[in-house]
């Protein structure tokens, strides 16, 4: 077992989030859903 893992995340659209909040979309991806950040759409995600 590794002691942590880096996985790499989509970005979509916010006319998307009634999908992305199904279990069905959920069960399709490698890591835990653990909610959604919404960011503005011109401006860079800063980790932190």
């Amino acid at each position: 077992m590794q002691p942590f893992s880096i996985e790499t995340k989509k970005f979509f659209d916010l006319s998307k989030v009634k999908e992305l909040l199904l279990p069905e979309f959920s069960a399709t991806l490698p890591y835990e859903v653990n909610g959604l950040i919404f960011l503005p759409e011109q401006q860079p995600y800063k980790p932190g």
